[in-house]
């Protein structure tokens, strides 16, 4: 009787040990999937500000009034008057 509870004891413990093991690996894997996901949010975030800071920074740099600053600054000038060239006009004609 007394080696039969004992042996029982013995293969409570045999099954608990593990149980235990794998019930604190898993927690611990949880809080570190939790931490990490936390991470990849904040992440994620950031990402989407900068992404609208940089859309804005595009329409911004796009717009013509941009352009024409510039171009201003290049030494690109507006002409002061425009000429149209006709199929009739031909640009290099031969004599």
């Amino acid at each position: 009787m007394r080696r039969q509870k004992s042996k029982n004891k013995f293969v409570v413990w045999i099954l608990a040990i593990p149980l235990v093991a794998a019930s604190i690996l898993m927690t611990v894997e949880m809080a570190s999937s939790g931490a990490e996901l936390s991470l990849l949010t904040s992440q994620e975030a950031a990402l989407k500000a900068e992404n609208q800071r940089l859309g804005a920074e595009l329409i911004s740099a796009s717009s013509l009034s941009q352009f024409e600053s510039t171009y201003e600054s290049l030494g690109f000038i507006r002409p002061e008057k425009t000429i149209y060239i006709t199929e009739e006009d031909a640009v290099a004609k031969l004599p």
